[in-house]
């Protein structure tokens, strides 16, 4: 009994459905990095993200230096991203979809580049 279900959710052996190539690990949504003009890595005071148009929610550091970010995982739809250093933003968009599987997202990466003036360099 056991190994029937065991079997039944694991796609009934029938390898040729998408269900039988999705994994249970979450991926990023968007990968954000954040830089100078000059393409040196900066730590902006926090990121944050739409989509679709939601209310804004706060972006997840994934380096020790916060200089790349993490905007949603698993999440599809088009995204506005806003990265904030004193008083200046940058901010870009990009659209995020699933992958051929259906299964996860198709991450994207955004570069969001300050100018020298917004530095204060």
């Amino acid at each position: 009994m056991i190994i029937a279900l065991l079997f039944a959710c694991a796609g009934g052996g029938d390898t040729d459905t998408a269900d039988s190539l999705c994994t249970t690990e979450a991926r990023a949504s968007v990968t954000v990095l954040v830089t100078g003009d000059d393409g040196q890595p900066l730590t902006p005071d926090g990121v944050t993200f739409q989509v679709d148009g939601t209310d804004p929610q706060e972006a997840q550091c994934v380096n020790a230096s916060c200089t790349q970010w993490v905007a949603g995982w698993e999440l599809t739809g088009s995204f506005e991203i806003t990265a904030t250093l004193g008083a200046e933003a940058a901010v870009g968009s990009t659209v995020v979809g699933l992958d051929a599987t259906g299964c996860h997202v198709h991450g994207q990466t955004l570069t969001l580049a300050f100018s020298a003036g917004d530095t204060g360099a």
